[in-house]
């Protein structure tokens, strides 16, 4: 996607643009500002609001991953305890 293009699509062409390249810190914190920003239009809030919702991990996943590292954490005391 040409800047032009992004430009013409505003600040969700950005957040896109940005989801697109990888950087996902940069387009939640732009997602955040323009939900943040009471002048923009109700478009841009919108496409915000789903980019943010898409990067929110899931809560089943959130608890997979802390049960995995407690598990990893009682193995790794249960071996360095060991006599």
């Amino acid at each position: 996607m040409s800047g032009r293009n992004r430009r013409a699509r505003g600040r969700g062409g950005r957040i896109a643009a940005l989801l697109e390249c990888g950087d996902h810190r940069a387009a939640g914190e732009e997602a955040r500002r323009i939900l943040a920003d009471p002048a923009a239009p109700a478009q841009e809030r919108e496409e915000a609001a789903a980019a943010l919702a898409r990067l929110r991990p899931e809560p089943g996943a959130a608890l997979a991953a802390a049960l995995g590292v407690a598990i990893a954490l009682a193995v790794a005391a249960g071996v360095l305890l060991r006599p």
